[in-house]
């Protein structure tokens, strides 16, 4: 006799609090070449990068924001940045900006994001040298990232601009942070020296009014727990005269600006940005090989994956029965699927608990499932049940028989046969009862063959 089992389907849709989803996140994973489309296809002419055949790699996620001619590609180039404890620390590629001081056209490339009041930005930047830097104690610097005003792409508006001049010794340089260009306010400086080729993380808070508009900078900030004290402020005095929320970051590269790459950029509504899932469903079913987990992610941050644990569904000991990989970092839909096999007769729980590459962990769920090995004729109750307007009953049978799944109303009338034929052993089957031309009251499914029958009651409430 064949060994067959009981379908019961149980779905749990989770909406996740999620405490600050990105808005942007890019690693710069695309092919080696120039980040955006180049001034009539090609950098300037004097250019040593020209001509230049690959542009535009990030198939339009970056868009050109100068008017001339580009004399030097923001080039994507292989082999990430990395910072200790940063969620996109070695992801994906980094980007070199070479700023020849020798040209003296511009080139910019912003991307958008969903306008906001308040955004965080934060990178890894790794200076090549200090070549056309202005010289300390220099005001104000010079600018090379911010954010700008949705549908504003102009380096007259950029917002938050991150900065940087020479050190005070002069093989070194510093960072600062300004809330405005065009200048109406001088650069807020951290009057420390970096290291030029050393990998830093920078975090950029731009507000725009609260109550004015204002940029806020760290410097190798640690990124959890509740937000710092910046290293350094600057207020504009006065609400952001660009009346428009902000909605895309740009990169600007002209001659005097830092030779750089950067790398892992992400773009928040607050600090805690390192949220590492957003989870959209879990669901458990029943199947003949055992209890099928799926779940959906709809972003995931440093992700490495996902332990299954079970526990019965009348107690609290939960077991972990399994692990699938995460994707690390990804900002598109992500399925998973998990089989527990060897089960027996009874109700468990799931959840997952999904696991950073750090250690840290979060758990979801939970989805309750009904697991019933059959070996003989059976009838399951039906689910859901109350139902309106349609339930699902299973049935199997323990030999192949003619066989009926009949519904009759209370006073023993029939009033549909969902099931008629030959019903064959060790086959699952799950028939759906639609309730829609009855109206409300008690039902009975009578689940009979030649020799046996079995009826469960029915509850439809309209």
């Amino acid at each position: 006799m064949k060994l067959s089992y009981l379908f019961l389907l149980v779905f749990v849709l989770l909406t996740v609090p999620v405490l600050s989803q990105p808005l942007f996140t890019e690693t710069f994973n695309y092919n080696d070449g120039a980040l955006v489309l180049c001034g009539a296809n090609q950098p300037n002419a004097t250019s040593p990068y020209f001509p230049l055949a690959a542009n535009n790699v990030s198939g339009g996620v970056w868009t050109n924001g100068s008017t001339s001619a580009f004399d030097d590609p923001m080039l994507v180039e292989t082999g990430a940045l990395t910072y200790p404890g940063y969620f996109l620390s070695g992801v994906g590629k980094k980007l070199f900006c070479p700023n020849l001081a020798s040209n003296t056209s511009n080139n910019r490339g912003y991307a958008t994001f969903t306008s906001q009041q308040t955004v965080y930005y934060s990178l890894m930047v790794n200076l090549k040298d200090v070549t056309d830097l202005s010289a300390y104690p220099s005001t104000n610097g010079e600018y090379f990232t911010g954010v700008w005003a949705t549908g504003n792409a102009t380096n007259a508006n950029y917002r938050g601009l991150l900065t940087f001049r020479r050190g005070i010794d002069t093989t070194k340089y510093q960072m600062g942070v300004r809330s405005n260009q065009p200048t109406t306010v001088p650069t807020s400086w951290v009057d420390v020296d970096r290291d030029i080729q050393t990998t830093y993380l920078v975090v950029v808070k731009y507000e725009r009014n609260n109550p004015t508009c204002k940029a806020s900078l760290w410097i190798n900030p640690s990124l959890t727990g509740s937000e710092p004290t910046p290293d350094a402020v600057n207020d504009f005095g006065a609400v952001d005269p660009v009346n428009t929320d902000i909605g895309r970051i740009g990169i600007y590269q002209r001659g005097l600006k830092p030779h750089i790459w950067i790398g892992g950029i992400n773009v928040s509504t607050t600090w805690e940005s390192t949220v590492p899932v957003e989870l959209t469903s879990l669901t458990a079913k029943s199947t003949q090989q055992g209890v099928e987990i799926m779940w959906s992610t709809a972003s995931e941050i440093n992700n490495a994956g996902f332990e299954v644990e079970r526990s019965n569904a009348n107690s609290n000991n939960w077991l972990k029965v399994g692990f699938v990989a995460g994707t690390g970092t990804s900002t598109t839909s992500q399925n998973y699927v998990f089989i527990d096999e060897n089960l027996v007769t009874g109700k468990y729980l799931y959840r997952i608990k999904q696991i950073d590459f750090d250690g840290s962990f979060k758990y979801y769920g939970n989805a309750e499932i009904e697991f019933i090995t059959v070996t003989e004729f059976y009838l399951s109750e039906a689910y859901p049940n109350p139902f309106n307007p349609s339930t699902k009953i299973n049935f199997t049978v323990a030999e192949n028989s003619i066989t009926t799944l009949k519904i009759y109303n209370s006073l023993g009338q029939l009033v549909n046969t969902i099931f008629n034929g030959l019903a064959e052993s060790g086959k699952n089957y799950s028939i759906i009862f639609s309730g829609d031309n009855l109206t409300s009251g008690i039902y009975f499914a009578v689940l009979e063959s030649s020799t046996q029958i079995l009826t469960k009651k029915l509850i439809l409430l309209k």
